[in-house]
């Protein structure tokens, strides 16, 4: 008899989760190293309470196969008075063997409900030529207002950013 699979739950992490959300934020610098502005080496050294800090100063959500971590999403508001009305999304991450099956849509569902409640936008920074995150921003109301040529720079290679952004009120 086969096992039904893992459920899937989308919450928003405690600080009880960082060294859970720190090793899938480590794998996926490591799997998909293109994708990030943060690099493996940037974060390997970061201590427990840094990443604790992390999430309890910030918006992170994750995506949980029963009890293992599969996806995250998180987001950080600027602590400047002048730009604190929008969010800024960054880490979109699922495990390899959970794409393509909604999870990033769920998590980002989650955490726009929750980051609306207090921001008039929310902006998100995806690297030229990674169309499935492109795709599911685009689909959930998210419009390009430019491109930062060269905005990375991964051993040699140059990688465009396409900056987009959503308004709360859908304008």
């Amino acid at each position: 008899m086969n096992a039904s699979p893992p459920l899937l739950s989308i919450r928003r992490l405690v600080e009880s989760d960082a060294a859970a959300f720190n090793k899938l934020r480590l794998y996926s610098l490591q799997e998909s190293a293109d994708a990030f502005g943060a690099s493996l080496e940037d974060e390997k050294n970061k201590t427990p309470g840094q990443i604790e800090g992390q999430i309890k100063n910030g918006c992170i959500y994750g995506a949980f196969a029963g009890r293992n971590i599969i996806g995250m999403l998180c987001s950080y508001t600027s602590p400047l008075k002048k730009l604190s009305h929008k969010a800024h999304l960054y880490g979109g991450y699922v495990h390899p063997d959970h794409r393509k099956t909604g999870v990033m849509q769920q998590l980002l569902t989650a955490i726009l409900a929750d980051l609306f409640q207090r921001h008039e936008a929310v902006m998100v920074t995806v690297v030229e030529g990674n169309n499935a995150q492109l795709d599911i921003f685009l689909a959930n109301g998210f419009v390009s207002y430019g491109i930062e040529e060269k905005a990375m720079k991964t051993n040699g290679t140059y990688s465009n950013l396409i900056r987009l952004r959503r308004d709360a009120d859908g304008k």
